[in-house]
Parts: C-alpha cells; structure tokens; sequence
C-alpha cells in the first residue's frame, strides 16, 4: 500500500501543502489536504502533475545533441556535448552571446556563470531572472518597510473588500491564490476585483474593473490616486504618523 508524505509544492511562490502518495520509492499521486492553508484542498495543474514529472521514463538520462539545426535530437556523451558548446562559444563574436541565468541557480553557480561570459568571453549581456523578478520589490519592501518580506498576509484574503492587482497575471502565475481572491468576492457582497495591466489577460477579464495603463504608467496611476485621496479628504495624515517614520504625508507627498 503507498504511503503518504505531506510535502510543499515547489512551483511559485504560493506555498501550496501537497499529501503525495508514495509506493516503492516512486510518487504515484498527489492530493491537497481541505484542512492545510494556504491551498485548502485547491491546485493547479503544475502541482497536480508533480508526480508525473519525476517518471524515470520522461526524463534524459544522456545529453542530447543535434547534428544540425534540423536534425533530430540523438544521445551522446558529455565530453562531445560540453565541447560542442565550448567551440560554439569560442567561435561567436561576444555581441552575440547572452546568458540569462534562473532564479534557482546558487550564489556560486551565479558567480561562476557571470565571470565566465564577462570576464572570459568578453560578453556583456547577463541577466538573471532573481533580478528582473524581485529586485525592484525588494528594494521598495526595504525602503518602505525595513525589510524585504512583503508586508501582507494571506489571511488578509478573506477580510479585503478591494483587491488591486497591478501588473500581475494572477491567474497563470498565482493561479490557487486567485481562486482564493475569486472565492471572497463571490462571498461577500461588495467585495472588488480591479486589475491595472497593459495587457488583456484573464486575470483583467475576471476582473470587475480593468485599467489598460499604457506600458509604465502605473506609477502615473498610483500618484493620481494619492492626489485624489489628498484632494477628498480621504488621507489618514495621523495614522500614517504615528505608525511610520519619515513620511511626509499626503499634503506633501506630489509638491513640487
């Protein structure tokens, strides 16, 4: 009979609680736990289709190389695979070459990756996807908050009557989490989703109000809305004072 090992999903960011069921060493199934936050018995199709992942028949055992650009992949051995790539990257004029690193790559694969194709090759387009990803919030999480975490919790899900979603596609990368979103909309009464992204996506056509900002006006957007709230009357300059230290405030915060 298998055995049952409750793990975490490793895709996003989410954090979903997985029950995967084990027999001979193998996963042969996953199933969310109703009773386990953050999923609550939800996942999407990357979490239910873990197990599959993992079968031994789906998976290279041998680097695979083509002959030419039309042939087929065939199996060949690492020292003619590696070579290969060392001679194409020798061969290549430095403008040409880029290397755009994952977010799963360790401190000193990332160093190594970027002494090679800077210092080595001569080539300056790197970029990692930690980068482009999280930099920027984190360097505003630290600025506003002292610290990189972000400031909410999930529990705040169920409490919000007002869920503004700026330049995430929710439904694609943070699909369970969305459906939690969905779910205290339907619930309660009043309850708003609006979406401010270029682009049309599906979590902008769930939405109950989508703002199709031109790309980079959303910081436009953010301080229009501070001038509107300073105009109504609708800031907080109190709260805002004695819980934080050295904001301006509303009054002072788009002078100049």
């Amino acid at each position: 009979m298998p055995t049952t090992t409750r793990t975490t999903c490793p895709y996003c960011g989410v954090g979903c609680v997985l029950d995967v069921a084990v027999e001979n060493g193998r996963p042969v199934g996953i199933d969310p736990p109703r009773d386990a936050a953050p999923n609550y018995g939800m996942m999407c199709p990357k979490g239910a289709l873990l197990h599959r992942s993992d079968a031994p028949e789906r998976r290279a055992t041998a680097p695979l190389m083509r002959a030419s650009k039309d042939a087929p992949l065939e199996p060949t051995t690492w020292d003619t695979a590696n070579r290969r790539v060392a001679d194409a990257l020798r061969s290549s004029p430095p403008d040409r070459l880029a290397w755009y690193g994952s977010g799963q790559l360790d401190t000193e694969a990332s160093y190594l990756f970027t002494k090679l194709f800077k210092g080595g090759l001569g080539c300056n387009h790197t970029d990692t996807n930690s980068r482009l990803c999280m930099s920027s919030a984190v360097a505003g999480y630290k600025a506003s908050f002292g610290s990189d975490g972000p400031p909410t919790a999930y529990d705040d899900i169920e409490h919000a009557e007002v869920f503004l979603i700026v330049g995430a596609n929710m439904t694609a990368n943070h699909p369970v989490l969305f459906n939690r979103v969905r779910r205290r909309r339907a619930l309660h009464d009043g309850a708003r989703v609006i979406v401010v992204d270029p682009r049309r996506t599906r979590t902008a056509e769930l939405s109950d109000l989508h703002l199709p900002v031109a790309p980079g006006g959303d910081v436009a957007l953010l301080r229009l809305l501070t001038l509107l709230l300073r105009d109504r009357g609708a800031a907080d300059d109190g709260f805002t004072a004695a819980h934080t230290e050295g904001a301006r405030g509303f009054h002072t915060l788009l002078d100049g």
